[in-house]
C-alpha cells in the first residue's frame, strides 16, 4: 500500500497585484518587465506571435532564434502604474523589425525595445535597439549586441544589460569572423543614445561567463553570475564581489539593506536562499510560492531592490524581501 505525504506549502509567498489589461486591438502578451515606475509590456495581435518568436534550424537540426521579424508586425507598447491595471501610457509601433524583444520605459516616457539576439555581418551589425517616442515613431536606433539575458533601465536612464554565454563569447558572427562581442564583459551600462558608458572588469578572478541574475536598484546594481555565483555589487561604476557557497543557477537576486535573497536554482524555480551580505556562507534554505502556497508556475522574474516582480502571462505578483524579514 502506497503512503502519500502531503507536500508542505511554501513558507514565503508572492502577493497578487492584478492582471495587466491589454490595449484595444492587441490581445497577445509578447513580453513583460518592470521599469522603475512600474510594469511595461509589449502586446501584439495573436497572428504575430509566431513571427516575433520565430526560430530557424541550422546544420545538425539545432534550433536558433531569428533575429528579425519577417512581417514587421504592428505592436502596442504599454506602461502601467500600480493604481490601475489599465495602461497608463500606450503607443502603437507600426512595424516591429526585431524578434524576441525585451522592453523598458525610459524616465522621459519613451519606450526602449531591444532584441535579445543580434547578428553581425560584413556590412555591419544589425540594429537591435529602438527608442520609441510618445507618438509611436522610432526616434533612435542602435546596437546593444547579441545574447541579452537581462535589460533594465535605472532612474537616470542608464541601460543595464546582462549577457548570457553566447553574447559574451560570440555567436551569430560576433567573435568570428566579426569583432569582439559587445557583451564580452558580461554586464554593460549603455546611454539612451546606445553609447557604452561602463562595463564590468574582472576583479579578484571573478569572471563572468553568464549573467544569471541582475537587480537594478535606485543607487546600485547587483548581479549573480556563472560560474561561481558570487554576488557582485556595482556602485559609482565600481564593482565588488562577495563569494557564496552552495548556490547553483539562481534566477533572481533581492537586496534589502544587509539582507539578501537568491530565488530559484537549477532544480526548482521556487527555491529561496535567505541570509546576510556579510555571511553568505550561511544561507537559509526556504521556498516561495504563489498566494495559495502552491509552487511557482513558469513566468518572468524581474528584480528591483528588495522587490521581485513575477509575471505569469498578464498576472502580476510581487514579493518584497524588506517586508518578509
Amino acid at each position: 500500500m502506497a503512503i502519500f505525504q502531503k507536500r508542505k506549502r511554501a513558507e514565503h509567498r508572492f502577493e497578487h497585484v492584478g492582471a495587466l489589461q491589454s490595449p484595444p486591438g492587441f490581445d497577445e502578451l509578447i513580453t513583460v518587465s518592470a521599469a522603475p515606475s512600474g510594469p511595461v509590456a509589449l502586446w501584439a495581435d495573436a497572428t504575430a506571435r509566431s513571427d516575433i518568436e520565430a526560430h530557424f534550424e541550422s546544420l545538425g537540426s539545432a534550433s536558433f532564434p531569428e533575429t528579425r521579424t519577417s512581417s514587421r508586425p504592428q505592436v502596442a507598447l504599454c506602461a502601467y502604474r500600480s493604481a490601475s491595471m489599465a495602461p497608463a501610457h500606450a503607443v502603437v509601433l507600426e512595424e516591429l523589425p526585431i524578434a524576441h524583444p525585451l522592453i523598458q520605459e525610459l524616465p522621459n516616457g519613451d519606450f526602449l525595445v531591444v532584441g535579445a539576439r543580434c547578428a553581425w555581418r560584413p556590412e555591419g551589425p544589425e540594429r537591435n535597439a529602438l527608442i520609441v517616442g510618445h507618438d509611436g515613431a522610432v526616434v533612435h536606433e542602435g546596437t546593444l549586441g547579441d545574447g541579452i539575458e537581462h535589460m533594465l533601465v535605472d532612474d537616470s536612464g542608464g541601460i543595464w544589460v546582462g549577457y548570457f554565454d553566447e553574447g559574451i563569447f560570440g555567436n551569430f558572427g560576433w567573435g568570428s569572423p566579426g569583432p569582439e562581442p559587445l557583451g564580452s564583459a558580461g554586464i554593460v551600462r549603455w546611454s539612451p543614445m546606445f553609447e557604452k558608458l561602463w562595463e564590468y572588469e574582472a576583479i579578484d578572478d571573478y569572471w563572468l561567463a553568464d549573467c544569471y541574475a541582475l537587480n537594478v536598484d535606485s543607487d546600485r546594481v547587483w548581479a549573480c553570475p556563472y560560474t561561481d555565483f558570487s554576488i557582485l555589487e556595482i556602485a559609482s561604476d565600481q564593482a565588488t564581489a562577495r563569494a557564496t557557497t552552495d548556490v547553483s543557477g539562481p534566477r533572481a537576486l533581492l537586496i534589502a539593506g544587509e539582507k539578501v535573497a537568491l530565488m530559484g536554482d537549477y532544480k526548482f524555480g521556487g527555491s529561496l536562499l535567505l541570509g546576510n551580505l556579510d555571511n553568505l556562507s550561511r544561507l537559509k534554505k526556504s521556498e516561495i510560492g504563489i498566494p495559495d502556497g502552491r509552487r511557482m508556475p513558469p513566468g518572468t522574474l524581474v528584480c528591483r531592490g528588495s522587490v521581485a516582480h513575477f509575471f505569469v502571462d498578464a498576472d502580476w505578483f510581487t514579493f518584497d524581501l524588506a517586508r518578509a524579514i
